[in-house]
């Protein structure tokens, strides 16, 4: 619980970070929030939606320190409890309570040490297997699918590590099929089975007394991107058809 008065730290500018503040500051508690971005949810929303939602939480009461890398902790000298989160820029933000809420790396020293290529996880390709070592697999958080070959057809935009579950347990299952395959001695049909399917991303909802957020579809897209300025096909790839409405006054952005 946290009481009225209190003074909260949130390290992580992600969905469960901005709920938790959201929720404390709805309690009465001073809470900032410190993300390593130039807003919030940085890998989900772009840039215009980036800051309708940090002004959005500014006037919940929550406030945001942007483009902050933190280094350390202070503590109290009685009690040993926290008391301040360290920047790198020299700067420190007082608190009475921290909460981590800043997602997952992935642990790729053991990989690194024996030799395998690693990116924001173990480089994989679209086959899971580990580059220029075709007989070791990385699924999960723990693995980048992106093909040593750019130009591979097979492949889809390399994205790192998601952090969320549901394509972990996809690749498991296509990888245990493959492997049973190459097992029974049948490695032509394991050399046919149709590749992992393509991600698609999920809708992202934020709630709160004080505000309401849904992040869906392609949230990369911009509308000077050179796919939706070109009038035919970019590299093999439809146009995009990108519409913006915007009205920072209510905080309302599409």
């Amino acid at each position: 619980a946290v009481d009225g008065g209190k003074r909260m730290v949130v390290l992580g500018g992600g969905v469960l970070g901005l709920e938790t503040s959201l929720a404390a500051a709805e309690e009465g508690a001073t809470v900032t929030v410190v993300h390593n971005g130039p807003h919030p949810l940085g890998r989900t929303i772009d840039r215009g939606g980036g800051a309708v939602l940090a002004a959005s939480l500014r006037r919940c009461g929550v406030r945001m320190a942007g483009n902050a890398r933190s280094i350390g902790v202070e503590h109290n000298a009685p009690d040993g409890g926290f008391s301040a989160l360290l920047l790198d820029d020299g700067s420190a933000i007082d608190g009475d309570l921290l909460v981590l809420s800043c997602g997952v790396r992935p642990r790729t020293e053991l990989a690194e040490g024996c030799g395998l290529s690693v990116g924001a996880g173990i480089l994989v390709d679209h086959r899971l297997r580990a580059h220029h070592e075709p007989h070791i697999f990385a699924i999960g958080d723990c693995a980048e699918v992106r093909c040593p070959d750019p130009a591979c057809g097979e492949c889809r935009t390399a994205k790192g590590p998601s952090g969320l579950v549901g394509p972990g347990w996809r690749q498991a299952e296509w990888l245990a099929e493959y492997l049973t395959l190459l097992a029974t001695g049948t490695p032509e049909e394991a050399d046919a089975l149709q590749g992992l399917p393509q991600e698609q991303a999920g809708v992202i909802v934020l709630k709160s007394r004080g505000m309401n957020m849904a992040v869906a579809g392609n949230n990369a897209a911009e509308p000077w991107d050179e796919e939706a300025l070109t009038a035919g096909a970019v590299n093999g790839r439809p146009r995009l058809q990108i519409a913006q409405w915007a009205d920072p006054e209510h905080g309302r952005y599409v």
